[in-house]
């Protein structure tokens, strides 16, 4: 019984791991013939000078000089002081589809909603359809755009997976499998024994 529960623990952690940090997450994966970005989280601004009005039209990246724009809009533009010079080797590649907040990182700026405020939830989602990260040339790795110190320290992490990410279907199937194999245990120890 012991066991059982350690597993579900595991499994259950394993599909519903949450940062608790107060950051901006983004994980970019292979998903099937696809790359998809997703980003989460809230930030501290405090350290932040005044914000630029500004705005772009387009999702995409261009991975040679550090732009990464998840969900293009009207917003107001940051200058953290810290940011990557790259996270690839390759130019511009436009994204197929997005949503969510207006995010956007580029060399030393960083694009969120007009009138974001600290510690407000953001949530984006890019795709770029028919993709790897060798042809769009992502470099796999973790990247960081940080700013202050102290209570005032944030940042926004960009982490670049190197394996495929397993579609949802393939998660079904796994816990499938565990169900499955328990049930086919639990059978054998409930069976008669012939030999007795």
């Amino acid at each position: 019984m012991k066991q059982r529960l350690i597993l579900a623990a595991g499994v259950i952690a394993l599909c519903t791991a949450v940062s608790s940090e107060a950051a901006v997450i983004i994980d970019m994966s292979q998903v099937g013939a696809d790359v998809v970005a997703q980003g989460s989280g809230n930030l501290n601004l405090a350290a932040l000078g005044p914000p630029i009005p500004a705005g772009t039209g387009t999702a995409a990246m261009s991975p040679s000089s550090g732009f990464l724009v998840l969900v293009p809009g009207s917003g107001d533009v940051y200058l953290p002081p810290v940011s990557p010079a790259s996270f690839g080797t390759l130019g511009l590649a436009t994204a197929s589809a997005n949503t969510g907040n207006v995010f956007g990182l580029a060399l030393g700026q960083m694009l969120l909603p007009t009138g974001y405020i600290t510690g407000t939830n953001l949530a984006m989602t890019a795709t770029w359809a028919g993709a790897s990260n060798a042809s769009l040339g992502v470099t796999p790795g973790t990247y960081t755009w940080s700013w202050g110190a102290g209570a005032t320290a944030d940042y926004v992490q960009l982490n670049v997976n190197a394996a495929p990410t397993p579609e949802p279907e393939t998660y079904a199937l796994f816990a499938f499998g565990i169900g499955a194999t328990e049930w086919l245990r639990r059978r054998k120890r409930k069976a008669p024994n012939a030999d007795a």
